[in-house]
């Protein structure tokens, strides 16, 4: 598997975002697409944050698709938590 390159902005951008990002699951994508720039396998990650490997996947995808955007959180379909989070 080929290493994910990052630029130097890239790298800084996604460190910030995965410390002060007010979503945890966006802070997570952004913390697992830096691991893999690093030089981590999908796998790693995935262990990293007790994951499917698919997920780590779908984050690398979305990165390399959409940049930024493609870590934040997308629209969830289907019926609404009945009790307040």
């Amino acid at each position: 598997m080929k290493r994910l390159k990052l630029s130097k902005e890239e790298k800084q951008t996604l460190s910030d975002m995965g410390i002060y990002h007010p979503h945890a699951r966006t802070r997570r994508r952004a913390q697992g697409v830096r691991m893999l720039g690093q030089g981590m396998t999908l796998q790693q990650v995935a262990d990293e944050f007790a994951v499917h490997l698919n997920s780590v996947e779908h984050w690398k995808q979305c990165w390399l698709r959409l940049g930024l955007v493609g870590l934040y959180e997308g629209r969830h379909t289907g019926r609404p938590p009945s009790l307040p989070l």
